[in-house]
């Protein structure tokens, strides 16, 4: 059986990473495997995958990320996802927040779509922590994640 996948976009929009999320979810569902796609409640992104049959979940990303946590937690315990991907630095913090919770229960993947700003100790301490890959989009963002 192939790995429950949990992929977590929020955003307004439809940009790039987007774009990205919502094409890779398509093609490992197309692939066979079962993905779950999160994304914000009435955005660009989610009329999206509402046209791709793709099988997704709205979520309110504006509230604060406690509350924003305990709706993505309980997704993931009813869903319960073998892979967790997320995209952005809001997305990582939840799936952070999920990884300490649950510990082995799940990969962990980090989708890298800019290059990294944040002080090396730091970066480097949360990403190999709490995330067994990092995926960059890009020779330049792989680059900047080389230096944590």
């Amino acid at each position: 059986m192939k790995p429950k996948i949990l992929q977590i976009c929020f955003g307004e929009g439809y940009a790039g990473s987007a774009k990205m999320a919502l094409l890779a979810s398509v093609l490992l569902q197309n692939s066979g495997y079962p993905v779950k796609f999160i994304c914000t409640k009435k955005s660009l992104t989610s009329q999206r995958a509402k046209i791709s049959d793709l099988d997704f979940v709205e979520l309110d990303s504006e509230v604060n990320e406690n509350e924003l946590f305990n709706s993505l937690e309980i997704l993931y315990l009813s869903y319960k996802p073998d892979v967790v991907i997320s995209n952005h630095s809001l997305e990582r913090k939840t799936a952070v927040k999920l990884k300490k919770k649950y510990k082995q229960s799940f990969i962990n993947i980090a989708y890298r779509h800019n290059e990294s700003k944040t002080i090396p100790i730091i970066g480097a301490l949360i990403y190999n922590k709490y995330f067994e890959y990092s995926v960059a989009c890009s020779y330049g963002v792989a680059r900047s994640l080389e230096k944590l």
